[in-house]
């Protein structure tokens, strides 16, 4: 028996008004009209009814389907639900539907409840027991809900009670959001400000008292959060979970949470985002940090932060007094910004600190960072830059004292590039001034007995403060001579520095360059096999010598020379009504040769088309954090060792298919100082695989041992759910294994869920990892942040 005497809200008035667009009834068998004493009438269905209001001005259909029914009408004596009277409002109940479509039908939300009273006349509504689906948009995922009632205040405002939010639709969701309230806001679609287009409507929800479920089990509670969903993704408070197990931080869990969500910041989605760590480690200890990207017209920088309290050990190296180190302090972590700001008048300012704990930090707990992130420094960096020339300004200061750190007090630069003096020469400047102060750090090292000894650099080696400054002068005379481009070259430079035996240093440098380009194009030349339909060669020679003198001793290069050849071979690829052009093969090669040559086969030896000439007053780059175990990595800047050879190419050996390598070979010795080899291929759009060597001579006198590795890698995706790959290193120096890495990635509705296995030979520590992320986070770094070697 249909209930119709239930307390419904206080919506009818003494005289109603009649709905704006007209509503259309269908009954689906027979029906009951029942006059009221208001003069009203109501119409009982009991055997299915649809019903349905075009909202044309608004874009917007509103569908109602139901079992049973109650029509409310502002007219008497209905006979005929088909001649379409004005309707009030409606109550359905058991198997209830209402669909909202807007837009293109691309943007839609569907109701289904036990019971619903739905007001015509204010587009409102009170649903119970109830399920809301929000597709924001056909090509995205779904935003779900549950909940004990809903109210719907107007077409762009409910309020749900007792709620469960998910992205997942099924019965029993994976993971979802448990909250007391939430309420929905829907900025109309194309209104001012607003990022909403017709194919993308922009919901803002508020929540609650919010609970995060996995699998049921509830795992963080926050009591108040708002966000953004409908443009392009659903919003969730969680970016990743991560679970591993290793020997040299036990068991783990490692969280990334959406701080927009968690702060109501979701109208800053495009300027702001903010991430919260947080952490735990059963042989570190807990940790948490917090990350922000912004990004305006006038500004943009990041900011990074960290914070552990480490009861563990930190496997730095294969070294025994890497090994197991006690880390000097408990309380460890990191807090770097960086931030640049357009001013007027074409100037910019750009605001660095880093602030480190101590010196092992970064390397055990950011390793992709240390090996590959730029210095961590201390400055302010100004800059105004018009046309050809620049003048800026540094000041940088030592804030980690255990590190080696040049600091500037101020600098003052200036810089003019490729600037024409009567249509004849071209002149270049780049100079300096800068009063400065060096220390090379202070801290102690472990020895290998794992006690703490004082470093041999300690004392900070300050030699005070010291005046310096570079000026560089190149005057250029570029000439053609039929074919040839001939660039003779004159380079002054003056350094001072008034530590230095030599306070004024001069250098003079006399050469020129000459280039040309040579082509030749087969038309006859076809291969199916080889996917080549025409060659045309390009040859780009250069040849290269410079004479350099200085009054300093200390710099005996007194010649030069290189000679370079760059070569392209191009055809066209794919089908023929869409061929393109690709350079199938580049190679390009080298030889330089040096006067007063300085032998040096570990360390790969470069040359400097723009500054072939020894640079003054360029300071060796030191890793600090090895500079103390023997560990020294030295990269001079602009300056030619010895004679050597250079090559790289890459063969596209088809659209799916590369060969790549490179070397460079010191002539004296015969010896490759560094070497690369690989091949990449892309099988299907389900396979891929890589295969690569790497070696690098060893710098280090104390140990011989050379890098040399074997790297293999693959991944295929097995079916639309599973995904597997691996990646192993090998050495073949050692003989011996040196990282290796597989995983199996799982697809669930709307997240992603992997399950990773990881060895690291140097620091005989292995782990085992379980990660989940939404698919809507592109960018996620599989498995632990810590180390990321072979995974992308």
């Amino acid at each position: 028996m249909l209930l119709v005497l239930i307390a419904l809200p206080t919506l009818a008035v003494e005289t109603p008004e009649i709905a704006q667009y007209p509503i259309h009834v269908v009954p689906q068998g027979k029906f009951i009209s029942q006059p009221q004493p208001d003069g009203t009438d109501v119409l009982t269905c009991t055997d299915g009814i649809y019903i349905f209001q075009d909202q044309k001005d608004q874009n917007r259909l509103i569908e109602f389907r139901a079992r049973r029914a109650v029509v409310f009408y502002a007219q008497k004596n209905l006979q005929d639900p088909s001649e379409q009277p004005d309707a009030l409002g409606i109550y359905l109940e058991d198997d209830v539907i209402m669909q909202v479509t807007a837009g293109d039908a691309r943007s839609e939300n569907k109701f289904t409840a036990e019971r619903m009273y739905f007001d015509f006349q204010s587009n409102s509504a009170l649903v119970i027991d109830a399920r809301l689906k929000m597709q924001f948009d056909s090509d995205y995922p779904a935003l779900c809900a549950r909940a004990r009632e809903i109210k719907i205040e107007s077409m762009s405002t409910f309020t749900l009670k007792d709620v469960k939010l998910t992205t997942d639709e099924f019965y029993k969701p994976h993971t979802y959001i448990g909250a007391q309230e939430a309420t929905v806001f829907a900025t109309p679609q194309g209104q001012s400000g607003s990022q909403a287009t017709d194919k993308s409507p922009v919901y803002d929800y508020e929540i609650k008292n919010i609970v995060l479920n996995f699998e049921g089990i509830p795992v963080f509670f926050w009591p108040k959060a708002a966000a953004q969903v409908g443009i392009g993704q659903a919003s969730t408070p969680i970016k990743s979970v991560h679970f591993s197990s290793s020997s040299a931080f036990g068991s783990s869990v490692e969280t990334e949470w959406d701080s927009n969500w968690l702060l109501g910041l979701n109208k800053l989605e495009k300027e702001l985002d903010t991430t919260l760590r947080l952490d735990g480690f059963t042989k570190r200890g807990p940790a948490s940090g917090f990350e922000a990207d912004y990004k305006t017209d006038d500004f943009f920088g990041n900011l990074k932060t960290y914070a552990v309290h480490d009861n563990g050990l930190d496997r730095l190296g294969q070294q025994t007094s890497r090994k197991d180190v006690k880390p000097l302090q408990d309380w460890r972590g990191r807090a770097t910004w960086q931030h640049r700001q357009y001013l007027p008048q074409s100037w910019q300012v750009t605001f660095e600190t880093s602030y480190l704990s101590d010196p092992d930090f970064l390397e055990s707990w950011s390793e992709k960072e240390f090996d590959t992130g730029k210095e961590q420094e201390t400055l302010v960096y100004l800059k105004q830059q018009r046309d050809n020339w620049a003048f800026d300004f540094l000041a940088k200061w030592q804030l980690n004292d255990f590190d080696y750190t040049v600091t500037e007090l101020p600098r003052a630069g200036l810089h003019l590039a490729g600037q024409d003096i009567f249509e004849i020469l071209t002149y270049y400047h780049d100079g300096y001034i800068s009063r400065q102060a060096e220390a090379y750090g202070d801290r102690d090292v472990p020895d290998p007995s794992g006690s703490y000894q004082p470093s041999i650099l300690n004392g900070n080696v300050d030699e005070g403060q010291y005046a310096a400054g570079v000026s560089r002068h190149e005057l250029a005379l570029p000439l053609k001579i039929e074919n040839l481009r001939v660039v003779p070259t004159v380079i002054g430079t003056y350094a001072y520095n008034d530590v230095l035996p030599h306070t004024h240093t001069f250098q003079g440098a006399l050469g020129g360059r000459i280039s040309t380009q040579l082509w030749h194009l087969n038309d006859n030349f076809y291969s199916r096999f080889w996917d080549i339909d025409r060659v045309r060669h390009i040859v780009v020679p250069q040849f290269s010598a410079f004479w350099v003198d200085c009054d300093s001793e200390d710099i005996s290069q007194n010649g030069l020379y290189n000679i370079s050849i760059s070569q392209r071979w191009q055809t066209k690829r794919g089908p023929q009504n869409k061929q393109h052009n690709v350079d199938f093969l580049r190679f390009d090669s080298s030889l330089t040769l040096v006067e007063h040559d300085i032998d040096n086969a570990a360390l790969p030896s470069d040359f400097y088309f723009n500054t072939p000439e020894w640079q003054l007053d360029r300071r060796p780059l030191v890793n600090t954090d090895l500079s103390n175990f023997d560990l020294a990595r030295r990269e001079e800047i602009n300056r030619t060792y010895s004679d050597h050879v250079k090559a790289s190419w890459v063969w596209l050996i088809s659209d799916s298919t590369a060969f790549i390598g490179s070397n460079n070979t010191n002539i004296h010795d015969g010896v490759f100082s560094q070497s690369d080899l690989a091949i990449a291929v892309q099988r299907s759009p389900r396979l891929s695989y890589y295969f690569g060597s790497r070696f690098l001579n060893n710098g280090d006198p104390y140990d011989q041992a050379d890098s040399n590795f074997l790297t293999a890698g693959g991944s295929y995706r097995v079916n639309t759910k599973y995904t597997v790959g691996a990646a192993h290193e090998f050495d073949l120096e050692r003989g011996s294994a040196a990282y290796t890495q597989a995983v199996i990635i799982r697809s669930f509705p709307q997240w992603y869920g992997a399950f990773s296995f990881s060895y690291d030979a140097n620091r005989d520590s292995a782990s085992f990892s379980f990660s989940i992320w939404p698919k809507s986070l592109q960018n996620l770094t599989l498995g632990s942040r810590r180390f990321n070697r072979i995974t992308p």
